[in-house]
């Protein structure tokens, strides 16, 4: 069923749930996501892009939604750390349920990319391992991420 359901790049399994990266999906997308037992959306916009908008169809739809608003593609300020555990911690525990969760931002490149390759690190994923994931999940988001961005993912290594 959940192959059904596609978020612009394929469903990964992972840690017993499933994963998708993609960009800002239509609004209709939330209500198809519910159709799975356990969906999260994990949304990277801010809120001048219209981040409320798809947590209120999060939300009228039976879907987690999390938030972590993002004004660019910048690599996130230091004090945001334990924002981006707590994140982190909570998707792990939700894709040890069997969750599907679905990260975006508004291309589903820059953002999308540095927070789904840190995350894969935090899981304790690493290397070439992380690499193969993230373009198994999207090749232009492996290819368009951007380096710096990838690098910055590792700094979570291990501390999932």
């Amino acid at each position: 069923m959940l192959q059904s359901v596609r978020f612009l790049g394929p469903w990964q399994p992972l840690c017993g749930g499933w994963l998708a990266i993609g960009h800002r999906p239509k609004i209709g997308y939330v209500k198809t996501l519910a159709q799975h037992a356990e969906a999260m959306l994990v949304t990277l916009l801010s809120e001048r892009e219209g981040a409320p908008r798809i947590g209120a169809a999060a939300e009228r739809h039976s879907v987690e939604w999390l938030w972590l608003p993002m004004e660019s593609a910048d690599i996130p300020a230091e004090e945001r750390m334990e924002e981006l555990l707590e994140l982190f911690g909570t998707m792990k525990l939700r894709l040890g349920r069997g969750a599907a969760i679905g990260i975006h931002c508004s291309a589903g490149i820059h953002r999308t990319g540095m927070i789904a390759n840190a995350f894969l690190y935090f899981l304790g994923i690493e290397g070439l391992e992380t690499e193969r994931l993230l373009h198994d999940l999207r090749p232009l988001t492996a290819q368009a991420a951007g380096a710096e961005r990838l690098a910055w993912g590792s700094r979570f290594k291990g501390l999932g």
